[in-house]
């Protein structure tokens, strides 16, 4: 179905009417007001997602989930041939010339996997695990906004990503597995943090709707057991991470780390850089003292993803090399397929 269909007519004037309410909100597990509107309408959305039939396979689900252009598809004949079959279900076009499945085709499907190919069973489970991490935003009935669609659509398709392509945010990472985990003690950094319990090969989102019990992750030895109010202390600095490289010092032979901070605030996108790079370069020698070696450190790196961020000095961006900040039409493009369900458009 698509915009203006019969079927979604309703649907879109409560979408609209509750966009229509004015003024901000908190909601709970959310660090910062939001338009009411958003609010109200990301929960009417709630409301339309709890009859997903069970996944089945979907060809070249994972590749229209990152969204193929004409360029990449002239590489996989099949593909193209999908892409110009009329006959093809929940075909849409995206800016700047790329395709993808309608949205509620990637959640009701999943990736093949080839008899004898391992990397295909990987590629499903990632798929997989992404999918129903997604989708629980809308379908639990508790707080939608914590974890955040936008934090949970950036998971999905940089996961799948990483496992079909073997490189994510510019640099080489093959996701194996995706897990909650903390780096952090508290959500504020000063109350301390700890890697050695991080593994190669998973992207990790951060666990911020429960408790976090001693050894609750592999090899962690700290918890979070109180709250702060009503909810689970934030994770700060990042809401993805994950280690890079292999024959290192750092946890699991690796050589780094890539923190990922995700906002969908407008003009948030400084000062997420401005503190990230802070606490890296506060840590950074402690970090490598633990961790690196004689002729090669260990590099954390941060990476900011900005999508509502419509202006950005990319000069200023620079002066300081240990965070990257992507945003505006680059950030949007990064989300794939799932620009449908933020309702962003690269223009």
């Amino acid at each position: 179905m698509h915009t203006g269909a019969p079927e979604l007519v309703a649907f879109e004037t409560r979408i609209n009417d509750a966009l229509a309410q004015p003024g901000t909100k908190i909601p709970a597990g959310c660090a910062q007001s939001v338009p009411s509107g958003i609010v109200a309408a990301v929960t009417a959305l709630a409301d339309s997602c709890k009859t997903l039939t069970k996944p089945t396979d979907l060809r070249y689900a994972a590749e229209m989930l990152l969204a193929v252009d004409a360029k990449q598809a002239k590489t996989n004949p099949k593909i193209s041939a999908m892409l110009g079959d009329t006959a093809t279900e929940g075909l849409q076009s995206l800016p700047g010339g790329r395709f993808s499945y309608e949205v509620r085709i990637l959640l009701e499907g999943q990736p093949l996997v080839i008899p004898g190919d391992d990397q295909s069973c990987v590629i499903r489970a990632i798929y997989s695990a992404g999918r129903d991490l997604f989708s629980k935003q809308f379908l639990e009935a508790f707080e939608i906004m914590s974890g955040t669609p936008l934090e949970r659509a950036y998971l999905w398709v940089l996961s799948c990503e990483s496992a079909l392509t073997r490189r994510v945010l510019g640099e080489v990472f093959m996701c194996k597995e995706i897990e909650a985990n903390r780096i952090f003690m508290g959500q504020r950094v000063a109350e301390g943090y700890d890697l050695s319990h991080l593994r190669p090969g998973v992207m990790y989102y951060c666990l911020e709707d429960t408790a976090k019990q001693l050894f609750d992750c592999d090899g962690s030895s700290f918890e979070v057991s109180e709250l702060i109010g009503d909810d689970w202390p934030s994770h700060p600095r990042a809401d993805v991470f994950y280690l890079t490289g292999s024959g290192g010092n750092g946890p699991g032979d690796s050589t780094g780390l890539t923190l990922v901070d995700i906002t969908g605030a407008s003009g948030a996108a400084e000062t997420k850089r401005a503190n990230l790079a802070d606490w890296i370069e506060a840590e950074e020698d402690n970090i490598n003292a633990l961790y690196g070696q004689k002729n090669k450190p260990f590099v954390v790196r941060g990476v900011v993803l900005a999508p509502f961020e419509a202006r950005y000095n990319a000069k200023t961006a620079q002066k300081r090399g240990s965070v990257d900040v992507v945003f505006g039409a680059k950030a949007f493009a990064l989300l794939g397929g799932l620009q449908q369900a933020v309702g962003l458009s690269e223009d």
